[in-house]
């Protein structure tokens, strides 16, 4: 941290440059950075006001740095009051880190007067707007430790900055040009290692999450392999058919698989007969095995997305690579708009390479089928449960090729109540013969012109198509 004689000297250095000067420019680069750009007597000067918490300053500087592409709130304050005015005075207060910069827009007009003030106080640190009364009308920072309403008289901070190395600056043409040299240099060291901890962060938040979710695809694994058992107890039950009771919630036996013929106890659905239950527990069985395929290319998807972001890591934490995320830190209203155009209704591509459009819920439902599809793109829906509305993106193409067909169907599918049973009917049929029901729920269509297709989830195929998504 700068000593109070530090702040001094450097003000008192710059005030032949600046004194009588107009401001120009504001920028604020950073959060805790203000740059305002003065013109005198034919040159121009980059004043830097930083409210930053361990490094809070004032200096000129040489360099600009990237500026977000719309203002912060209060640089559009600073520029509505400040710009074009001219610098009557400039000065750091005798016994306090305060430096105070006076405008207006003529020598002697007092009304027209605003004051700038630099309170350079560690993690108290604050910019102010005063008018020609003294009257507060805007601050950089709100202070839960002191009350700074608008159109309060000011009132000196009593506030004492923390106590910090005073900062040893090298010594070059003057002062001013040793501290930009000096802070310019510390604050690109320490925003390159908040980068390298945001990389880290990011990194390793993706890779215990894909480890979570290879812990759960796992244990569904074990638990679908388990699955066999039910054939065991649905021929246990074949054998004794004429045994059990109508009725009956349970039914004992000895297993005939087991070398010591130890008893059984296999659980009925009283409401169903035993011919019924028998069925239920090869049903069961069946659907185990139908989901073993599709676990297990689910978890080699997992375990590939892992090493991928084991290596990337790897590769982020070269220094070249933080220095590149170090540039581009500061957030942009440009990349704030990207990813909001990429977030809604998940797309996927087929084997064709056409654009499959996924709701995941009433409101995504409604949002696929009436904003985002098309008069001739086909809608795709299981028949007779709750599921997804499908979108398939036909462009120019008058077929749909029938391998992006068996796709459409299969997400859909998977998508819907009938995707534990691992097959059912997909009905089709183009957006324009669609319409929403008047005074329905969210979601809620009809439909006419349909076609109707039996398909069963192909455990490849859905894995194949899941990993397609962009």
């Amino acid at each position: 941290m700068l000593s109070l004689q530090q702040l001094k000297a450097l003000v008192d250095e710059m005030q032949s440059e600046l004194v009588g000067g107009q401001i120009r420019r504001i920028d604020q680069p950073h959060a805790w950075n203000i740059v305002l750009e003065i013109e005198n007597k034919g040159s121009l000067h980059l004043l830097l006001f930083s409210t930053h918490r361990h490094h809070a300053r004032c200096h000129l500087i040489t360099k600009r740095d990237l500026n977000p592409l719309s203002p912060p709130p209060f640089c559009q304050l600073l520029r509505a009051h400040l710009r074009y005015k001219k610098i009557l005075s400039l000065e750091a207060l005798e016994h306090d880190r305060i430096v105070r910069l006076r405008t207006a827009w003529q020598e002697g007009e007092a009304a027209s007067e605003i004051t700038l003030l630099a309170e350079l106080k560690g993690s108290d640190s604050n910019l102010l707007l005063l008018n020609a009364e003294g009257k507060i009308f805007g601050t950089q920072y709100t202070s839960h430790r002191r009350s700074l309403s608008l159109g309060a008289s000011y009132q000196a901070t009593t506030i004492k900055p923390p106590l910090l190395p005073i900062t040893e600056m090298p010594r070059l043409a003057s002062l001013n040009a040793s501290a930009e040299h000096f802070f310019r240099a510390l604050e690109e060291k320490e925003t390159r290692e908040t980068a390298k901890r945001n990389l880290l962060f990011k990194y390793n938040h993706e890779i215990r999450k894909n480890h979570r979710r290879l812990s759960r695809l796992s244990t569904r694994l074990l638990e679908v392999q388990a699955a066999s058992r039910f054939r065991n107890l649905g021929e246990i039950l074949k054998m004794h058919l004429h045994e059990i009771e109508a009725g009956a919630s349970q039914f004992q036996t000895s297993d005939p698989n087991d070398p010591d013929a130890k008893p059984v106890l296999i659980p009925l659905n009283p409401v169903l007969s035993p011919t019924e239950n028998m069925a239920q527990l090869f049903k069961q069985y069946k659907r185990g095995e139908r989901n073993i395929g599709a676990i297990q290319s689910a978890i080699k998807i997992v375990q590939k997305k892992i090493a991928q972001l084991d290596t990337e890591k790897v590769k982020a934490m070269t220094e070249e690579a933080v220095v590149n995320a170090a540039s581009t830190a500061y957030p942009s209203a440009a990349k704030k708009k990207r990813k909001e155009e990429k977030a809604g209704p998940p797309r996927y591509r087929s084997a064709d390479d056409i654009i499959l459009i996924v709701g995941r819920d009433d409101l995504e439902n409604t949002c696929v089928t009436f904003e985002i599809a098309r008069g001739k793109d086909l809608w795709f829906h299981a028949r007779g449960v709750p599921g997804a509305h499908l979108i398939v993106r036909m462009g120019r193409q008058k077929d749909l090729p029938h391998q992006s067909l068996l796709d459409a169907a299969t997400l859909a599918l998977h998508f819907s109540r009938s995707k534990e049973d691992g097959k059912g009917e997909v009905i089709y049929t183009q957006k324009k013969y669609l319409r929403k029901v008047k005074g329905g729920k969210q979601g809620a269509v009809l439909w006419t012109q349909e076609k109707t297709i039996h398909i069963a989830i192909e455990p490849q195929r859905l894995a194949r198509v899941l990993g397609s998504r962009w």
